[in-house]
């Protein structure tokens, strides 16, 4: 089966790693009490990757979100992207409990923003702002600088999850590619702040389900001391720790080969899509391709036509920005041309059998050109 739902992006491989664990899995004590060295060492490297100065690991950004806004202090209000991933809206219940303001807003209106920051921040209050480091929707980064610009006069905090960019976004000049390192979208905008916090889960670049809050040092200082999920949880386990060293060896190694890899894959795609007749996906050069279809029924007939053939993929409900159902594909860099032209000719056969207005011809031919284009 040709797999395009998983969102290992640099390919399972790269995760893989063949050990003997002779520690235990655990020390069978709370991390707030104590936590192995490595785990410290790891997570300093991964916030060090991005341009900040101290993280902390925890088994998920769940855990991260969950326990950052239940220590948040009482003269914070939040304000919170409103398609932020759900992830991060959960952890805004716990603020909301404790009665803290948590206003939503949409990110392309920032005058909303500054508005409502007026009103609710003062009195002492200042505000954090919480957002998505990447809308996997439109493919947009956030406004990080704009965003930088109201909280820092105010004392604030900008909160961003950057689970999607970590590992695939770095540091690049021109933006033209994914860029090096894998330092994530600090690196790749090139913005540093002392009032930036992030929240990265390793599970989508890399492939390992641990998570890093990584910011200011005497921000993390003060959540490893007052965690409550480090009281009652273990540290992360031996395991995923020593994983995660390895991984961040490997990307050292051939990272930035992988992610020009997935970036061919993901633009080998998108350009041949077009013969199909369809629109290039809109949500930007990134790892998860969304294909809007014209008819609602179009998305599930393609869906069951590929498990037929083969192939699975994301079969998305509509949304309230995007009325009509859609079909994804999650490319990796463990994906070849070959993988990429099978899914194109399935889809090709698909469309004209069905007859739909997507109809287009494709040519052997002309995917071998694109191809040789490509391995250039």
């Amino acid at each position: 089966m040709l797999d395009f739902t998983s969102a290992s992006y640099l390919g399972s491989e790269f995760s893989s790693i063949d050990f003997n664990l002779k520690t235990p899995l655990t020390l069978g004590k709370p991390a707030f009490l104590k936590e192995p060295l490595l785990n410290r060492w790891v997570a300093n490297q991964i916030a060090q990757m991005q341009g900040l100065e101290r993280g902390v690991l925890a088994p998920s950004s769940l855990h991260l979100f969950w326990d950052l806004f239940g220590i948040l202090s009482k003269n914070y209000v939040v304000f919170i992207e409103e398609n932020t991933y759900p992830i991060g809206q959960w952890g805004t219940i716990h603020a909301d409990a404790r009665q803290l303001p948590v206003i939503r807003f949409k990110p392309e209106n920032l005058s909303d923003l500054r508005k409502n920051i007026q009103k609710y921040c003062h009195n002492n209050l200042k505000p954090l702002i919480v957002c998505d480091a990447l809308n996997i929707d439109s493919g947009k980064l956030a406004p990080i600088k704009e965003y930088l610009s109201i909280v820092e006069p105010l004392n604030g905090n900008l909160l961003i999850d950057d689970t999607q960019t970590f590992g695939i976004f770095g540091v690049s000049q021109n933006q033209e590619n994914f860029g090096f390192g894998g330092g994530g979208v600090l690196k790749y905008t090139n913005i540093y702040s002392p009032k930036i916090l992030t929240i990265n889960s390793l599970s989508k670049a890399f492939g390992i389900p641990v998570a890093v809050l990584a910011g200011n040092a005497d921000i993390i200082k003060s959540f490893e001391k007052n965690s409550l999920t480090r009281v009652h949880n273990s540290a992360v386990s031996a395991a995923h720790t020593l994983v995660t060293a390895h991984i961040l060896r490997k990307n050292q190694q051939i990272g930035d080969k992988l992610r020009q890899k997935l970036w061919n894959n993901i633009q080998y795609f998108r350009k041949n899509l077009v013969r199909l007749g369809s629109q290039k996906p809109i949500n930007g050069i990134f790892p998860v391709q969304k294909v809007s279809l014209i008819y609602p029924n179009s998305a599930l007939l393609i869906y069951q036509k590929l498990l037929e053939n083969n192939i699975e993929c994301l079969l998305l409900a509509p949304t309230s920005k995007h009325p009509r159902p859609s079909i994804a594909f999650c490319f990796r860099a463990d994906h070849n041309f070959n993988d990429i032209d099978y899914l194109l000719a399935v889809l090709r056969k698909i469309i004209k059998k069905e007859d739909t207005p997507q109809t287009f011809f494709i040519t052997k031919t002309s995917l071998s050109h694109e191809r040789r284009n490509y391995q250039k």
